[in-house]
Order: structure tokens, then sequence, then C-alpha cells
């Protein structure tokens, strides 16, 4: 139940500062809230059990049995004393609450969406800070419902979503909106691939060292893979194919449509003589 509030409270979080880039008249609420959160964080881990132990997972697919099925491969079993996790919380959340209010609207105030955020900059460093916070909760053994299920897309997600807002409101035309959110949603994940790749190498930990998974399946072909730890094809497979390639892929499916949707509303707005 603990792990089920944890995924909610992280994700109504991240979409709350998402939120925050694309509607300035809402930062001030939303600092507020985000900064209650990271308090309650540092309270409930100065109460908590200490030290904290946990397991590190790195989902991919592998057979379990006949059937090939999203297995968790621990990659890492972390201890820390059990206040870590809250300071970092409370840090994360301190400082997009400070950034929020100082980039918020008068009270009373009208503010164009976006107000004083970069439509492609903006979103990127929220995603990139929720990833980097996703990491750090990682080292500190924080409740696993902060760092899974879909840590990295829980990260990546609401910016996503921001962007594809915040550049339809820039650009106001579907080819310029379509082109920058395929960078967008590469680009994104590019220090992800090479903080992974280089924590393979170096046996960093986290769920993204995946030197010890040497064995999982090919969905593609439905068979099983045999790879050399920190090999080209353990990389491939298990960070450079997904993050580069398919959830790139995957991702445009929904916020092309998304960025469509935006841009026809700002060009084409609905009228009185349209009701």
């Amino acid at each position: 139940m603990l792990d089920v509030l944890a995924v909610l409270v992280h994700l109504a979080v991240a979409l709350g500062l998402a939120a925050g880039l694309v509607q300035p008249t809402w930062r001030r609420r939303i600092a507020a809230l985000v900064l209650a959160a990271g308090a309650a964080a540092l309270v409930l881990a100065l109460v908590g059990p200490s030290p904290r132990e946990l397991a590190v997972e790195h989902r991919f697919a592998a057979f379990v049995g006949p059937e090939i099925r999203s297995t968790a491969f621990v990659t890492e079993q972390v201890s820390a004393p059990g206040f870590l996790w809250g300071l970092v919380a409370l840090a994360f959340c301190g400082g997009w609450a400070l950034w929020l209010r100082r980039s918020a609207s008068p009270d009373g105030a009208r503010a164009d969406i976006g107000a004083g955020v970069h439509p492609f900059w903006g979103p990127i460093c929220l995603a990139w800070s929720l990833l980097a916070l996703q990491i750090a909760l990682e080292k500190v053994a924080a409740p696993a419902g902060l760092v899974g299920p879909i840590g990295v897309d829980r990260a990546v997600l609401p910016g996503a979503l921001a962007a594809s807002v915040l550049l339809a409101h820039a650009h106001r035309r579907v080819v310029m909106v379509l082109a920058w959110l395929a960078v967008f949603v590469t680009f994104v994940r590019t220090p992800l691939v090479v903080f992974a790749t280089l924590a393979t190498q170096n046996g960093w930990g986290t769920s993204f060292d995946v030197r010890g998974i040497t064995r999982f399946a090919n969905p593609l072909a439905q068979s099983p893979l045999d790879v050399a730890t920190g090999s080209p094809e353990q990389l491939g497979w298990l960070i450079w194919g997904p993050h580069l390639l398919v959830m790139p892929a995957i991702y445009m499916l929904s916020l092309g449509g998304i960025g469509f949707a935006v841009t026809m509303f700002v060009t084409h707005p609905k009228t009185s003589e349209d009701a």
C-alpha cells in the first residue's frame, strides 16, 4: 500500500511540475504543493526504519518457462541511513518550488502559456532532473515505489507532455512541432544512455548498470540470448536499442498526436461563431 501511495505522489509531483511549466498562473500553488510533498518525505524518512535496504532492479524480457515475460533483474543491493532519501526528495522539491515561485505571474495577472520557459530546454531540464532524482533515490535506498515501476518513463513522460504543448504554442506549424518533438524524444534520453553505458562498464550500480544481465530474451525472434558482460551486444539490447530507438518511436506515436491537436487548437481557435 505504501509503495502504491509513493507511486501516486511521485506521479503527482512530476505532472504538477510539467503543468507549472505550461501555465504560469498555477506556479505558486504548485510550488506550495511540491514543497509540502518534499517536507512530508523528510518527516516520513526521519520516523522510518534506519538503515534502509533496497533491491534495485532493471526490467527486460526473459523466458519464464516457455513464455517471454518482463522480468526484474536485481542489479544492486543498497543500504543507506533512513533519513537520506527524505533529504534528497526535499532538496529536489525545494529547488523546483523556488523556481516556480520566482517565475510565477503576479496574482491576478494574465500570462501567456509557457511564459518564462524555453519550449524545448524547459521540459528537457524537468526530465533530466527527474532522471537524476531517480538515480539519487536508488543510491540512498528510497522506498521502492519512488524508483519503480517504469521509473524512467515517470521521469521523461511529464516533460514530454509539456514539450508537446509548449512547442505547439511556440511554432504553430505541424511540421516544425513534429520535428522538434522527434529531436526531443531522442535527445532527452541521451545523457541516460551515456550514464548507463559508463555505469555498466565501471560497475557504478543503479538500475542502469546492466553488467550482470547476460541471459535474457530476444523479443523479436522469440529466442534466448547469451551475451558477454559489457559487450556491445549487451549494451545494444538493454540500453542503446530501448532508449534510442524503441521508446522514442513509441513516444512519437502519442506525442505527435498531442502536438498536432494542440497546434490545430492554437492556429484555429474556436470562436463564438463556431459554437
